[in-house]
């Protein structure tokens, strides 16, 4: 499959930074903080249109609700921090909870399925016009759906597996946008506004860091850390200047990552 990786590695980079600019409030930034907020969010939008996939559903003629025993199962976070989430997401008005005696029920209200909706469109046309025949701005809505599956299918992927590249770089907004600065700085792109300078597309500052990510600096210098010791981050000191580069085991482990979710919706999605 030929992939355009500087295409997608530059668009990832935009996305992610510009959802980081938005409210804590917003939507689209408060589903993306975690995996385990992306992972509850797609099952309970994928409730909402009656598709839960059957291995999750409560029983083959209940695929549009999902209860509390599948949400432990695919969240990798506490079951305090599984029910703030969901909380929050009901005070939100984004989560609808529905009792049936002593068992606990979600699905998407109308708010948060237009905010998938809203967060699916960019990515959806992106990259439909390379993976998606006859895909426009009038029909993606069809392909909508089949959208969420993938989504759900992706993210479950990711928390299904222990130290691993993808769920590392999924942990927060933060986490992407270094990863991505990582990546793009192997590629010697950088968009410049990103940069120091015009020489310097090919690594980040920390000054640049701490502009882009939401984190506490010490936040910050642990995920670079952590990065490093990964061997998918290295450090490099011009004079007190200290700069990061993506190595290449980044940019592979980042291919492995992009070609995963090309391949589901190349596999998932026709029109």
């Amino acid at each position: 499959m030929d992939i355009n990786y500087r295409k997608y590695a530059l668009f990832r980079l935009n996305y992610w930074t510009n959802i980081n600019y938005l409210s804590h409030h917003d939507s689209r930034y408060f589903w993306s903080q975690s995996n385990d907020h992306r992972i509850i969010s797609t099952l309970a939008v994928n409730a909402a249109f009656n598709q839960i996939p059957l291995d999750l559903a409560i029983d083959k003629s209940r695929r549009n609700i999902i209860n509390f025993l599948t949400l432990r199962r695919m969240c990798r976070c506490s079951d305090k921090t599984m029910r703030v989430i969901i909380q929050d997401g009901v005070d939100r008005g984004e989560i609808e909870r529905i009792k049936e005696g002593r068992e606990t029920l979600i699905k998407a209200t109308k708010l948060l399925i237009d905010t998938y909706r809203d967060f699916e469109k960019d990515w959806i046309l992106f990259y439909g016009q390379d993976y998606i025949k006859g895909l426009s701005k009038t029909n993606y809505e069809k392909i909508f759906n089949k959208i969420l599956l993938i989504r759900l299918k992706f993210f479950s992927d990711i928390n299904s597996i222990s130290h691993s590249f993808d769920l590392f770089w999924n942990k927060s907004v933060d986490h992407r946008i270094i990863n991505l600065l990582g990546v793009n700085s192997f590629l010697d792109q950088l968009p410049i506004e990103y940069s120091t300078n015009l020489n310097t597309l090919n690594k980040i500052s920390y000054e640049s860091l701490r502009r882009l990510c939401r984190c506490s600096d010490s936040t910050i210098k642990s995920i670079i850390s952590q990065g490093i010791k990964n061997n998918e981050l290295e450090k490099i000191s011009e004079g007190r200047r200290i700069y990061i580069r993506g190595t290449n085991l980044l940019f592979d482990n980042y291919k492995k990552f992009e070609f995963n979710w090309i391949n589901l919706i190349r596999e998932n999605v026709l029109l």
